[in-house]
């Protein structure tokens, strides 16, 4: 990060900066998960989703370049506060939080109008993958839908820009 401030008078200060930064790359270990490879493969084949258990298994380093130059100042004998800026960022590979859920629709004690497999109380009702019952656990003692919680993929690029401006004015003493 670099950064300027020049200083006009007792009163006002103009300002400009410039920074580069990274987010590390990562991995989202939810992927690995047999139960939920499972899910995500019933779901696949089921046409639910187009993803499979690798798509989103990491995520690339995030950049972003930012420039931005404003003015910061008081008038009026100080009753009146201004702060206002200009700025441009590129963003590339921006990571985002997200949450999936291959649970499917629940039916309990049949998939399809088929029994579920032997101790399972509720399975996927779609009824075309050999896996279905992975959308709900697979244990009768085990209800939890098949999901990812908060993981983190990278959801493309973006090249923001703007104006923001800020004023404080004091009416009377």
């Amino acid at each position: 990060r670099l950064a300027i401030n020049y200083t006009l008078n007792d009163d006002w200060s103009l300002y400009g900066q410039a920074s580069q930064g990274t987010n590390p790359a990562g991995s989202n270990v939810i992927f690995a998960d047999p139960e939920t490879v499972l899910a995500i493969q019933d779901a696949r084949d089921a046409g639910f989703i187009t993803y499979d258990e690798t798509t989103f298994r990491s995520h690339d380093e995030e950049e972003l370049t930012n420039f931005e130059i404003g003015i910061k100042g008081s008038a009026l004998d100080n009753r009146l506060q201004l702060s206002a800026a200009i700025y441009t960022m590129d963003w590339d590979d921006m990571v985002l939080g997200a949450a999936f859920d291959w649970e499917g629709d629940v039916v309990n004690g049949t998939a399809n109008g088929d029994p579920c497999p032997m101790g399972v109380a509720s399975c996927w009702n779609d009824g075309t993958s050999p896996n279905a019952v992975a959308f709900n656990g697979g244990q009768p003692w085990d209800d939890d839908e098949v999901a990812s919680g908060m993981v983190f993929i990278n959801s493309g690029t973006g090249d923001l820009f703007g104006i923001e401006a800020e004023a404080t004015w004091q009416a009377t003493d």
